[in-house]
């Protein structure tokens, strides 16, 4: 009598993937999937985790089930170098973004109190209420 194991293989790691793209990639490594949906952060329909994790070994066919979420508000970063610093942060609240915090830093040639840079950076699109911190040239 002769019994047969179904193939062992590493799990992909699909996180960050767009739910279509992931369900490809661990249906062509053998693993069907389930779908949950989340509440979380970010773009909807983007894999914020699975069970198994990715490199757990798993017998192919038996499924991953993938954590997607349904996404947040995106928003782009405004573009406030240059700024006094007040009025970046009104402009960063109106985005509806939190301002976050503001470190000061010599910036040769640049205004004093004026924004040098801001992380995330500008034109990132970020989930709505996202804290943007600031670099301002010092006082």
């Amino acid at each position: 009598m002769s019994s047969s194991t179904a193939a062992v293989d590493r799990v992909p790691d699909l996180r960050g993937l767009q739910l279509d793209v992931a369900q490809v990639r661990a249906s062509t490594s053998g693993y069907p999937t389930r779908v949950v949906l989340d509440a979380g952060p970010g773009v909807a329909g983007t894999v914020l985790d699975h069970e198994p994790p990715a490199g757990a070994l798993q017998p192919r066919g038996s499924p991953i089930e993938l954590r997607v979420t349904r996404g947040a508000r995106q928003v782009r970063v405004p573009d406030v170098r240059g700024m006094p610093v007040r009025e970046a942060r009104q402009l960063l609240a109106e985005a509806e973004l939190t301002p976050g915090s503001v470190t000061y830093g010599a910036a040769p040639g640049a205004e004093p109190n004026r924004v040098i840079a801001s992380h995330p950076a500008p034109g990132a699109s970020v989930d709505s209420g996202t804290s943007v911190h600031l670099t301002a040239a010092t006082p």
